[in-house]
């Protein structure tokens, strides 16, 4: 895989990330209009649990595919193997678990519901739990194969179907999170059929248990590693919900989707870099992954940045529900806390590619998700939202420092804690200066002159060590 290959995968899988975050963003003033902040409230509470039961089931066999698919010694026969027993696996771990749910879910789930009622809400999130996996497993094996342009059409698809089903059903039928719930279902049912008819080579190279327990020899310390991630990333969510109601989560969650724009484009740039990095690390080919790893960070963090400047005025031209900019206040917290996952995730990478090391991953996590909790108790009570916020930036701090000791201690690259540091304080000072008691007029100025210097250096920053230019980019986009 090429340097021109990561870029244009990145280009493609970022494309389809922010065109689906575009949409969200652009029919915000038209959801925000027929949804209140309970409404959001029930998505963001149904949303986590299902993210957390689907992960579960899931076992994290997507990323073992990933690194077992570039072993050397295998051949095609094999990885085809490999395929066809993950995906078995995945839908048979999903159905029972969904079937069980279906029955013992309103006794199990309803402190962590708190006033939101299990049917039809988290009865209809669970029915499309099968479903939904079988599109999540598609896309991460495309991706995986570094097969970007049908990754990014499969999203577009799927995710296009599913924004039409939104405004039909909440838009038209006043179905308010309902809608949005249920359009998921209709959406994964549509993929499903689609792909037992016309995706069938996945599905019949057949079933080895001796593959499967390669899978999950590399796959079972990572899902303990995710699964700790998964709680700590969800704590505030439900404690804030369990503690207060769905308006306070509505508003809160409104404060992470906004945010989540970057995790979309830091998801992008791990996707594309991971077989990428793999690739040249087996090949001991460390100058050029040192000189990317650097860029990518410099980059990732110039964008964070920009979008905490610039999210109240984003937020403001959105939508007409006043109410709902109380979120502004904590989208700042928000996206240094995903700015601190990308720096961990990127570490992640040396210890993921030592297949016998991914133990040393859960630490990270479990710590981090102890301390969420041990703040939520504190703060959350207190402080409510802040204190929520405050609790997930401390918790994913203490994870992405851990994450970055041990991916260094693995690490064949030379990269300085200073230059880490140095990066992170930049991040910490630059997104400060929006709580300064500055006039907004001379704010909005230096917001966008800065923001403006800081691409043009990146800019020929890249030119310099890549022979990069805006032309390259529009070649990619064209091709």
């Amino acid at each position: 895989m090429s340097t021109k290959s990561l870029l244009q995968n990145t280009i493609l899988y970022s494309f389809s990330g922010l065109i689906l975050r575009a949409s969200s963003i652009f029919l915000f003033p038209i959801f925000s209009y027929y949804l209140k902040a309970s409404d959001y409230g029930i998505i963001s509470i149904t949303g986590s649990l299902t993210l957390i039961i689907s992960s579960i089931a899931m076992l994290e066999i997507p990323r073992a595919i990933t690194r077992y698919i570039y072993v050397q010694e295998n051949n095609k026969h094999q990885n085809d193997q490999y395929i066809s027993t993950a995906f078995i696996t995945i839908l048979s771990i999903h159905l029972v678990l969904s079937l069980l749910l279906i029955f013992l879910g309103k006794f199990l789930l309803k402190p962590l519901l708190n006033d939101i009622p299990f049917f039809p809400y988290m009865f209809i999130a669970i029915l499309a739990l099968p479903f939904t996996a079988l599109f999540d497993f598609y896309k991460q094996l495309k991706k995986s194969e570094q097969n970007g342009y049908t990754a990014f059409k499969a999203e577009m698809l799927y995710y296009g179907g599913n924004i039409f089903f939104n405004l039909l059903f909440v838009v038209v039928f006043k179905m308010d999170a309902m809608g949005i719930i249920l359009s998921t279902l209709v959406v994964a049912i549509l993929f499903s059929l689609y792909f037992f008819f016309f995706e069938k080579k996945i599905y019949t190279s057949g079933f080895s248990w001796p593959l499967l327990k390669n899978l999950l020899h590399y796959s079972m310390p990572i899902l303990i590693f995710i699964l700790f991630g998964l709680l700590m990333e969800s704590t505030d969510r439900l404690f804030l919900n369990y503690k207060t109601n769905t308006t306070s989560s509505g508003i809160y969650f409104i404060a992470l989707t906004f945010a989540s724009i970057f995790s979309i484009l830091k998801e992008s740039v791990n996707s594309s870099f991971t077989p990428w990095f793999y690739e040249y690390y087996e090949k001991k080919r460390y100058r050029e992954l040192e000189k990317i790893f650097k860029s990518i960070l410099i980059g990732m963090t110039i964008l964070s940045v920009s979008l905490t400047w610039f999210s109240y005025e984003i937020l403001y031209i959105l939508t007409s529900n006043r109410d709902l900019l109380a979120a502004t206040s904590y989208i700042p917290y928000a996206l240094i806390s995903l700015y601190l996952v990308f720096i961990g995730q990127t570490f992640n990478l040396f210890v993921f590619y030592e297949i016998s090391k991914t133990k040393h991953l859960i630490w990270s996590n479990l710590a981090g998700f102890l301390i969420n909790l041990l703040f939520c108790y504190l703060l959350v009570p207190v402080y409510l939202e802040k204190g929520a916020i405050l609790s997930r930036l401390a918790a994913f701090f203490i994870m992405s420092s851990i994450q970055i000791v041990i991916g260094m201690h693995f690490s064949k690259i030379k990269i300085r804690y200073s230059f880490i540091s140095l990066l992170l304080l930049l991040n910490i000072l630059f997104s400060s200066i929006l709580f300064l008691p500055i006039p907004y007029l001379y704010l909005i100025i230096f917001k966008i002159v800065t923001t403006i210097i800081m691409l043009i250096l990146f800019y020929l920053y890249l030119k310099k060590s890549y022979s990069f230019s805006i032309k390259n980019i529009f070649h990619l986009i064209k091709s």
